[in-house]
């Protein structure tokens, strides 16, 4: 996909069922289609699926004539920097977004229908959930972090695991030789840092994170 791809501005014509493979996908959709292996960004009214595709601007949602599901399956944002691409809901009702394998920034607008849902399974990313997003579920899984400035969406994190605990596990198994997890037990407290791989002596504690 790191290859110079033909380009289609979609300008309003129909997409019925249409599969686009490995090009550079712009403009107005006009029917659910299929993309995979594309580059996509500047496309508004979409409809349909997008597989293993670099997104590089943004894409607003339109209504379906079928079902409202939406599916971002290994797809990744193609836009460096601390700019990020937007999936714009487009204040659409009844959606069922499931965005998976997603790696980089995302930021979700206008999602504000009690009856939406919405996995992001980050491989990572960065989940950017904007102001305008006021109503609905969102659940955010895999590691990377988020930026929840939502007003009322439900978001659901249990299965997201940030970088601070993945560097603990990296320790706690062994693998990080120059900066390993040290436990010290003084004065009734315990303080962990690094791996606790290797334990001497009898410790039965409960621990509490305090940083």
């Amino acid at each position: 996909m790191d290859t110079e791809l033909s380009s289609i501005d979609l300008g309003g014509a129909s997409t019925a069922s249409v599969h686009f493979e490995k090009v550079n996908v712009t403009g107005a959709a006009s029917g659910d289609m299929h993309l995979t292996d594309c580059k996509v960004g500047g496309v508004t009214n979409f409809t349909g699926s997008v597989e293993r595709c670099g997104i590089t601007g943004n894409i607003t949602l339109g209504d379906p004539t079928g079902p409202n599901d939406f599916d971002f399956i290994d797809c990744r944002s193609r836009v460096p920097g601390t700019s990020t691409p937007v999936i714009d809901c487009n204040s659409l009702n009844n959606l069922q977004i499931s965005i998976r394998g997603w790696i980089g920034g995302i930021e979700i607008r206008n999602y504000d229908s009690a009856a939406n849902d919405m996995s992001i399974d980050m491989a990572p990313g960065h989940a950017i959930l904007h102001a305008s997003c006021t109503n609905g579920t969102i659940v955010v899984r895999g590691p990377g972090h988020v930026t929840d400035n939502s007003a009322g969406t439900t978001i659901v994190t249990t299965g997201l695991v940030a970088g601070d605990e993945l560097t603990h596990l990296w320790q706690d198994r062994g693998f990080d030789a120059d900066n390993t997890m040290v436990v010290d037990e003084t004065a009734g407290t315990i303080s962990v840092a690094g791996t606790i791989r290797t334990w001497t002596g009898t410790l039965i504690k409960t621990l509490t994170r305090t940083t």
